[in-house]
């Protein structure tokens, strides 16, 4: 059975999400990508997909508080603060998408409850490490058990 939500997930750009969330670099915070404080889980990955493709960038927005992760596809520019791309979430291979331009990680929780990871985040709480034991229990644990 697959994960829920992916088509052919990528385990190892997932699992270097997954160290990402639990190696300390990132503070973690709530409701934006990535704002002074720091970032959400989704802005982790969105920040891991950047570093590794060199692609986008972060731009620090006075105004608001919170960075803008910028980039360019098929000649249209995406601003996200809030949310992950969709072209990001396809680079991981989650398809689950929330609409046509951004994607949330939709994952059975420790109590088999359908979650999001923005749910888990901004919501419950749950620290990086948290988040992380359920991505691999849903994306990367799963797959194995497929093979």
């Amino acid at each position: 059975m697959e994960g829920i939500g992916m088509t052919t997930p990528n385990k190892e750009r997932i699992e270097l999400f997954c160290k990402a969330l639990e190696s300390g670099e990132y503070t973690q915070t709530h409701n934006y990508l990535h704002d002074k404080n720091g970032f959400c889980c989704l802005g982790v990955a969105t920040d891991i997909f950047h570093k590794q493709t060199g692609f986008g960038e972060w731009k620090f927005i006075e105004s608001t508080g919170f960075y803008e992760f910028k980039f360019e596809e098929e000649g249209m520019v995406i601003t996200e603060s809030t949310g992950m791309s969709k072209v990001i979430g396809n680079w991981y291979g989650f398809d689950n998408n929330v609409d046509e331009y951004f994607t949330d990680l939709l994952m059975r929780d420790e109590n088999g409850e359908l979650v999001y990871a923005t749910y888990l985040n901004d919501c419950d709480k749950l620290d990086f490490n948290q988040i992380s034991t359920i991505i691999r229990q849903n994306f990367i644990k799963e797959q194995e058990n497929v093979s």
